[in-house]
């Protein structure tokens, strides 16, 4: 039987001193009382009509103890017992209680909901020479998956170690760890390094302290393997592109691998996650009317190592990749600025002549085959100009 609370009635009934709450289904009422009387050619002296009456009256009375008493619902009314043998007055209409209006969710709240997401999509990408001898530096910075198929949007001055090693192995190890501390995880291969960033900046692999605006400094990996002797999920986790474009004072949160503050064994060793709320303090362009670029201001993920980090909406959607920041000593006077979602979009169709969604929309395994070619030639390319071996 199923029971709610709007189609049952408590019925209480005692039973050795005990109290129990039985409940009765609406449906199943109480059955009218007859009410009894004497026809009006009845003798009142018949002492045997009396007798048969008294004996009706007792046996009612006994049937009617062993009835449960009703105890009405404040939300079922129920109609008034019938005083007729023949007819009964229905039970009044039950209107439905009406719905609960539930409020709807503030910014803070969402953000909150949000922030967990964050955190489970921001990855850690870690590469390191494989041999002492060379001129290859390591790298940690950040990634975050934007695809459930395991697409991780990062920093082409991140990603641009993958192209190496996809051209030496033998130089240059690449894993993508998760979890707090980091740990590894995935091997990821690239599937688009920005060409453009590439032209413009492959020189600076070897520079101690690189500059950029974060123009066309972004890159997709694709997660191909495990890291450990755990099978990949079959879905991970993930935050997709917002479609709307960011405002000023829109709250975020801040998702990062920052590292600036370690050592090389303790990045090594594993480094935890910076998951931090923020806002929209300014927004810049390129040099067009677009809206290119958001400022995110100072704070624990204004870092290095922070690159290639997400800022997400109270929807959690990716509105903005982080990829640089200014020059301070307090972390609080520094400015972390990210290139927006819109950004991304339009300065990968203008480089590709399709949106990301278009280009995702292909088999992940078909992408980083297409890929591995060009990622050997780019490699080989950022290898003669930094000079990182012989």
């Amino acid at each position: 039987m199923k029971v709610t609370v709007l189609a049952v009635v408590a019925a209480l009934t005692f039973s050795a001193g005990a109290a129990y709450l039985v409940f009765v289904p609406n449906d199943q009422k109480p059955a009218p009382v007859a009410a009894l009387s004497a026809s009006a050619g009845s003798a009142l002296y018949d002492t045997s009509r009396i007798l048969e009456l008294l004996k009706q009256l007792l046996m009612l009375q006994q049937k009617v103890k062993q009835q449960p008493s009703i105890i009405a619902s404040t939300t079922i009314p129920f109609a008034p017992v019938a005083t007729s043998t023949t007819t009964t007055k229905p039970a009044a209409p039950v209107k439905p209680a009406a719905p609960k209006s539930v409020a709807p969710l503030n910014t803070e709240t969402k953000l909150g909901l949000a922030l967990p997401k964050v955190r489970s999509a921001t990855v850690n990408i870690v590469c390191l020479p494989v041999k002492s001898g060379t001129n290859v530096r390591g790298v940690s910075g950040t990634g975050v998956i934007i695809d459930p198929r395991g697409v991780i949007l990062t920093v082409a001055h991140v990603a641009q170690h993958h192209l190496i090693a996809a051209a030496r192995p033998d130089l240059v190890s690449c894993v993508v760890r998760t979890g707090s501390p980091a740990i590894p995880a995935y091997i990821a291969k690239p599937i688009f390094v920005s060409e453009d960033w590439l032209e413009t900046h492959g020189k600076q692999l070897s520079s101690s302290n690189p500059r950029g605006t974060g123009e066309d400094d972004f890159a997709l990996l694709a997660i191909t393997d495990t890291a450990t002797k755990t099978p990949l999920p079959s879905l991970f986790p993930s935050v997709s592109l917002a479609q709307n474009t960011p405002a000023l004072k829109d709250g975020v949160v801040i998702g990062s691998y920052g590292a600036e503050f370690l050592s090389s064994a303790t990045i090594r060793s594993g480094i935890f996650p910076t998951v931090v709320f923020g806002s929209v303090k300014d927004r810049f362009t390129f040099g067009t009317q677009t809206l290119d670029v958001i400022s995110l201001g100072g704070g624990a993920a204004a870092q290095e190592g922070s690159s290639g980090g997400a800022a997400v909406n109270q929807d959690a959607q990716l509105i903005g990749l982080i990829t640089s920041r200014s020059s301070a000593d307090n972390l609080n006077d520094r400015d972390l600025r990210a290139i927006t979602n819109t950004y991304l979009q339009r300065a990968f169709r203008e480089e590709t002549g399709e949106s990301i969604s278009s280009f995702l929309s292909s088999d992940i395994k078909t992408l980083v085959s297409q890929y591995a070619p060009e990622a050997a030639k780019r490699g080989d390319q950022l290898i003669k100009l930094n000079r990182l071996a012989n």
